[in-house]
């Protein structure tokens, strides 16, 4: 059953799909294309994605997921892998205008963020450090990186910090969160912490309000 749809809403979902292994240790790639339709949403913000690594057996997940979606995809490596790339992307119902990606810091493994331009917003995504210092370090980059556009900005992602961090407050003062802080997001088949966030960068007078669904 599809949701229905508020008028002049975007709907943002963000998904850390595991190298697209379930908590099964199955890798299901038409599973994970499941649970991304049965929401319907305008973007997804996708991270730990295989591209034709050894254990994906040489498949780029994620236009294979593209490919079942009948999205648009856009792809940010962070690191070399197994003969390929490992990192974040985005699918999108609408075709992208540009992307660019921008290293960020992770000394216990390389980070990215992935800028996605559209007619109307930006959309930014990221799967931060596990080290406190270099997602602080990265909030910054962010913030510098987000002053350059114009346009209103839809930020999502595993941020792997809690709501109570100083990067997640640093966060804030200059972005709206718009995803419930309060309602746990990892594990997934358990979930007792927050890491995962969407928010909207309000610094420079976008304004966003949050219609949410279950």
């Amino acid at each position: 059953e599809k949701f229905t749809r508020e008028e002049n809403t975007h709907r943002v979902l963000s998904y850390n799909i595991r190298n697209a292994k379930g908590m099964d240790n199955v890798t299901d790639y038409k599973r994970i294309a499941d649970v991304i339709e049965s929401v319907s949403p305008d973007i997804v913000m996708l991270q730990e994605i295989d591209s034709v690594t050894e254990r994906s057996n040489k498949i780029d997940v994620l236009a294979k997921l593209a490919d079942i979606t009948k999205m648009y995809s856009a792809y940010a490596p962070a690191i070399s892998y197994q003969g390929g790339k490992y990192g974040i992307g985005i699918l999108s119902k609408k075709r992208p205008l540009s992307w660019s990606s921008l290293p960020l810091p992770g000394r216990e493994e390389a980070r990215t963020l992935l800028m996605v331009e559209f007619n109307d917003y930006v959309v930014f995504c990221t799967h931060l450090s596990l080290k406190s210092e270099d997602r602080l370090a990265s909030v910054k980059i962010i913030e510098e990186q987000a002053q350059l556009y114009n346009k209103p900005i839809i930020m999502a992602g595993d941020l792997n910090a809690s709501p109570d961090s100083d990067e997640i407050k640093q966060l804030g003062t200059t972005w709206k969160l718009l995803s419930n802080t309060k309602t746990p997001t990892f594990p997934s088949n358990e979930p007792k912490e927050t890491i995962d966030y969407i928010a909207g960068y309000a610094a420079k007078g976008h304004s966003y309000s949050t219609v949410r669904f279950h």
